[in-house]
């Protein structure tokens, strides 16, 4: 994959870190739970199967666009900091989908801190966008 414009760089780098950093999180993470199987089964969203599958595409999305994005080497800052916020929201899913004795307060605190962080580096990530972009040089004026 050969990004030749700085924004499809960027745009890359701040989807994939965010896309692919989340399910990669919550399969390295592993399930919380104390209980062997969950005490209900309607309770759990996605089968480990598919979190397995989805973070190993995560890590493959990754490794893509941090070889994709060679050319503009400041896109390593965007990608780290939306895969920072992808690691944040792999993680509050597995601490909101955990099945055990005061799952309630760890999930407030998720949605307390861990959210609202995540949001602030998607906002920290589109800034970067605009202030890393490369400026143009001003042409040069021939003297008379």
């Amino acid at each position: 994959m050969k990004i030749r414009n700085y924004f499809t760089a960027a745009a890359a780098a701040w989807f994939g870190g965010l896309i692919g950093a989340a399910p990669a999180t919550a399969w390295l993470w592993g399930d919380q739970s104390t209980a062997a199987r969950p005490i209900d089964p309607s309770a759990v969203p996605v089968a480990e199967s598919q979190i397995m599958v989805a973070g190993i595409i995560g890590i493959l999305l990754i490794a893509a666009v941090a070889a994709g994005i060679r050319r503009y080497p400041l896109t390593y800052v965007i990608l780290a900091v939306m895969a920072l916020a992808g690691v944040t929201l792999g993680g509050a899913y597995r601490v909101l989908y955990a099945d055990v004795i005061g799952a309630n307060i760890g999930a407030g605190l998720v949605l307390m801190f861990a959210l609202p962080f995540a949001g602030i580096l998607a906002i920290v990530g589109i800034i970067l966008i605009i202030a890393l972009r490369p400026r143009r040089q001003p042409a040069a004026v021939m003297p008379a």
